[in-house]
């Protein structure tokens, strides 16, 4: 497995620890890229009943509902979670399971990793893995130079951010996360890893 659990932690809800729960399911990890909703539509239609994983503002972008919401940056999913209710009218709060490497309050499970890269889609792919889907598929997570989608009201997290900056740690672990059953819509990481279908 890439990088060590150190200590898999839920907090404050209590939710059980996550070690293998969604066995045999399929993850659609949804990124930022400009192609994100696209792509993410097409899994949703060609996956029998995927759970989405949004990452960092994605959800707000997209429009779509996660059952997982990832980010490194733990503090900022709560504005996030109103945010998306507030433009989307669909209940997201208390029906999504938020996870971060960062304590705050407001994260159901906190993962505690060690060398760990990749961004926050490093993250997704990392839990993802380690709560037991079978299938993996990275939407809108190219890691090449194709723009990132932004929202009117909230601009884009990582806009200043490339993602060939994350691209180094899926590229040396590539053989370890492509056994993970990890796949890709688009770009550098569908060469690497291969596309889903």
């Amino acid at each position: 497995m890439i990088g060590e659990v150190i200590k898999i932690a839920p907090y404050f809800n209590q939710r059980p620890v996550l070690t293998d729960v969604f066995d045999g399911e399929t993850a659609v990890i949804i990124g930022s890229s400009l192609y994100a909703k696209r792509e993410a539509f097409d899994c949703i239609e060609k996956e029998k009943n995927p759970h989405i994983v949004g990452i960092n503002d994605s959800p707000l972008i997209t429009g779509i509902r996660p059952d997982h919401w990832m980010s490194l940056h733990g503090d900022r999913i709560p504005a996030w979670l109103n945010m998306f209710e507030a433009m989307y009218k669909c209940p997201v709060v208390n029906n999504c399971i938020t996870h971060s490497t960062n304590y705050s309050q407001f994260v159901d499970t906190l993962w505690m990793l060690s060398s760990l890269g990749g961004g926050s889609v490093g993250l997704a792919v990392v839990a993802c893995a380690y709560m037991g889907y079978k299938r993996i598929i990275l939407c809108g997570c190219p890691m090449d130079d194709t723009p990132r989608a932004t929202n009117y009201l909230i601009g884009c997290e990582h806009s200043h951010q490339k993602y060939t900056e994350c691209l180094s740690f899926f590229f040396s672990h590539r053989e370890a996360i492509k056994s993970l059953g990890v796949r890709s819509m688009s770009g550098k990481t569908a060469k690497i890893f291969g596309r889903p279908w």
